[in-house]
């Protein structure tokens, strides 16, 4: 029986009194300079914030939530945001001890240990350098209001370990995208994305790709294939394409553009900002698709309270007149593959005290490119096959995370290479 059975036929988990980490000792004078104190509506919002954006982005997490956020600064955001994810530390290690993790000798250290090299990631986004020891996370700047204290707890205590996942994620995915030289931040004025060198990690053809229904004529015979879509019928692209084209347009397939258009959408406007995304002009092969599903994001879960606007209204299942149509339940599963294979690139995790110089002339893909001979590419190589096991080392028991290697063909986070990057976009 695996430890997440155990878990899930285990009894409910009660929380001990100090999962929520001590408050930092404080005048008058700091206090006084706190600010109001913080109400459920806007912890909500920065937590909601946090699983779909990720860790270290305040800014873009306060313009997601400006109706509720809107009178707290940057400096605020963050320090809550580092609260909430000691929080979750301390809630998955007390699950770990629980499960019996720490009979061992020296587990409960080893623990800690790990629990410091994850916070340095989520700040750096690269494995500490080669015999450096990472720093234990700082105490916390604020604290939540004592009314709000076990709420705010509870709330991440039944998801802890998947926020922890999702937040290294989302840190990969960030470190891939600036690791290729593109913002992927929507401007201040009319939103868009930078489009750099990044692209998607390529997937065998095993894993299925999302359908985009094509624009259906009225009466057509393809026209109840829309329909089977909108209420819910999941079936491979090629079997909607094929009975499409018997009345409707084609179905466009879903193809490596895609694959990196929606990787950038999400590190833009966030996990689940679906109608957001394709309503981004810069993101060119998603731009004007239609949701087969109400609204612009996902029903449920904790993007469905951050409030984006949906491309093509509430009312509308499909649009017949846009460049076609896709289910928010297939671009989920899409992006999980994907995240899941983006690797850990040597140039951008492993060589945190590497000159620029040194990161430029790194490759990604081995030895043969970038002008390295065969001992810097085979160092390299190896620097990255590090990297790769500390990412993989920091998951939580129960939202472990392949190799990348075993689930794509291992595309990458920048510059070209066979099959794998997008040139002339």
């Amino acid at each position: 029986v695996s430890r997440s059975s155990r878990r899930a036929a285990g009894p409910p988990r009660r929380l001990s009194a100090n999962v929520l980490p001590p408050p930092p000792e404080e005048d008058a004078s700091k206090a006084a300079q706190a600010g109001p104190p913080w109400t459920k509506a806007q912890l909500s919002a920065v937590l909601s914030g946090l699983h779909t954006l990720g860790y270290g982005r305040p800014a873009e997490l306060r313009a997601a939530a400006s109706a509720t956020l809107g009178g707290r600064d940057d400096a605020e955001v963050a320090a809550v945001v580092d609260v909430a994810v000691m929080v979750a530390l301390a809630c998955v290690r007390e699950q770990a001890e629980q499960d019996g993790a720490f009979d061992a000798e020296g587990a409960a250290a080893e623990w800690e240990a790990s629990r410091h090299r994850l916070w340095h990631f989520l700040q750096r986004g690269a494995p500490p350098a080669a015999g450096a020891t990472p720093a234990p996370p700082p105490e916390p700047a604020m604290r939540v209001p004592t009314s709000l204290e076990g709420w705010f707890s509870t709330r991440i205590a039944s998801r802890a370990a998947n926020l922890l996942a999702a937040l290294l994620d989302l840190r990969r995915l960030r470190t891939a995208i600036e690791a290729a030289g593109v913002g992927g931040v929507p401007a201040a004025e009319g939103g868009g994305v930078e489009v750099g060198a990044f692209h998607a990690p390529v997937l065998p053809a095993r894993l299925q790709k999302p359908a985009i229904l094509g624009p259906v004529v009225p009466g057509a015979a393809g026209a109840d294939v829309a329909d089977e879509a909108a209420d819910g019928a999941y079936a491979a692209a090629p079997t909607l394409a094929d009975e499409a084209a018997d009345g409707a347009a084609a179905a466009r397939i879903w193809g490596e553009a895609e694959d990196t258009d929606l990787l950038l959408g999400v590190h833009a406007h966030g996990i689940g900002s679906w109608g957001a995304m394709l309503a981004d002009g810069s993101l060119r092969s998603l731009h004007g698709l239609t949701l087969l599903s109400e609204g612009g994001r996902e029903a449920g879960g904790e993007a469905g309270s951050l409030g984006a606007t949906s491309s093509g209204g509430p009312e509308a299942a499909h649009d017949s007149s846009s460049a076609g149509a896709v289910e928010p339940r297939q671009l989920r599963n899409r992006l999980r593959h994907l995240l899941a294979a983006l690797p850990v690139l040597a140039a951008a995790a492993t060589a945190e005290g590497d000159s620029p110089s040194q990161r430029e002339n790194a490759s990604p893909h081995g030895a043969g490119e970038g002008g390295e001979d065969a001992p810097c590419a085979l160092q390299r190589a190896g620097a990255a096959t590090a990297a790769e096991r500390f990412v993989l080392s920091l998951y939580p028991a129960g939202c472990e995370r392949p190799a990348p290697a075993k689930v794509g063909m291992s595309g990458g986070g920048g510059g070209g290479g066979e099959g794998g990057g997008r040139r002339g976009r």
